[in-house]
């Protein structure tokens, strides 16, 4: 039996085969600061600008 993936795994696989080949270049962190930094700037709600 094959395995039904949902539309977002399959974008997030065929992504990851992009990446890995060379046709879409991956973002690149000088450290875990900066990645991390980011996270939260994507994941913090709108008009939400610092944490107390």
């Amino acid at each position: 039996m094959e395995p039904n993936y949902n539309r977002e795994t399959i974008e997030a696989m065929r992504e990851a085969l992009d990446i890995a080949s060379g046709r879409i270049q991956s973002k690149t962190y000088t450290d875990a600061d900066d990645l991390f930094r980011e996270l939260d700037e994507d994941c913090r709600p709108s008009g939400f600008d610092s944490y107390p």
